[in-house]
C-alpha cells in the first residue's frame, strides 16, 4: 500500500560461527546496496527493526542481505515493495451553482470540487465539512467517486451553511482546506399580514398596515421589492 511515513522492517538472521558483521539494504531489487547497520562485534543472532529511510517518492523493491565476519554473504531476502508519496493533493477548486461563494437562491444548490494528485498514489477521497472539524465522504445526493478528479453534491433543503472541502490521497496526504462555499437555500414565500380589512365607505384618507415577514432565512431583499395594487386599478 501507499504511505507517507518511513517504513520499518523486522530483519532476522543468524550465523553459528564468525557471527553477523554487516546488514545491507537495497531499494532497487538488489542492484545497489547500502550499509544499514555495522555489527562489527559479530553477533550470532541478529533480530532488529530496520528503518527504510527514503526521502524520494516512488515504488521501491526493498531487499536485505547479511555478511558475516568471514565475508560470507547471505541469500538476498524476498522483496518488500514500498510505495512512497509525500506530496499533498492540490487544494480543491470549488464551483457553486448559486454563484461565487454562494448566494441566496430558491433552487437546489450543487457544489462541485476538483482536485488532483501528483505524488503517485492518486486521489482517495474528497471530503466536505460544515464546521471544518467533522468530515464526510458521502456527498449530499452524490456518491463520492473521485476517479475523474472531481465530486459533486446537491443540497435540496432550506439552510444557510458553510461547506469546507479537502482532498486526501491514498498515502494519507491531505490538501489545504478550501472554502467556505455557502449553501443558502430559501424556498418559502414571504408572509403578508394586513391589520385592517374593513370595507366601509370613507370620505377621508384610509390607512392600512401591511406587515411582510420572511421565515425562509434569506430575509427581505429591499422595500423596492414590495408590490401592491387597487382592485379597480393596475
Amino acid at each position: 500500500t501507499w504511505t507517507n511515513r518511513q517504513v520499518q522492517l523486522w530483519s532476522y538472521s543468524e550465523d553459528a560461527h564468525s557471527g553477523i558483521n554487516k546488514v545491507e539494504g537495497s531499494k532497487d531489487g538488489g542492484i545497489t546496496w547500502i550499509v544499514l547497520e555495522d555489527a562489527s562485534e559479530g553477533v550470532l543472532l541478529y533480530r532488529q527493526k530496520i528503518t527504510i529511510g527514503l526521502s524520494e517518492e516512488g515504488i521501491f523493491d526493498i531487499r536485505v542481505r547479511f555478511t558475516d565476519k568471514a565475508g560470507n554473504v547471505s541469500v538476498i531476502s524476498d522483496p518488500f515493495i514500498v510505495k512512497y508519496d509525500f506530496t499533498a493533493p492540490t487544494k480543491p477548486e470549488l464551483i457553486n451553482s448559486s454563484g461565487g461563494t454562494g448566494n441566496w437562491t430558491n433552487q437546489n444548490v450543487t457544489i462541485t470540487a476538483k482536485s488532483s494528485d501528483s505524488g503517485g498514489s492518486e486521489l482517495y477521497q474528497i471530503l466536505y465539512s460544515y464546521d471544518n472539524v467533522n468530515w464526510y465522504n458521502t456527498w449530499e445526493n452524490g456518491d463520492g467517486d473521485v476517479s475523474d478528479g472531481e465530486v459533486s453534491g446537491m443540497w435540496t433543503s432550506e439552510m444557510n451553511k458553510p461547506v469546507y472541502v479537502k482532498a486526501v490521497d491514498n498515502a494519507g496526504n491531505e490538501s489545504e482546506v478550501a472554502g467556505p462555499s455557502y449553501v443558502r437555500i430559501d424556498k418559502t414565500k414571504p408572509i403578508i399580514t394586513v391589520d385592517n380589512t374593513s370595507c366601509t365607505w370613507r370620505n377621508s384618507e384610509y390607512s392600512i398596515k401591511i406587515t411582510v415577514t420572511d421565515v425562509g432565512g434569506s430575509g427581505l431583499s429591499s422595500s423596492n421589492s414590495y408590490q401592491w395594487y387597487l382592485s379597480n386599478s393596475s
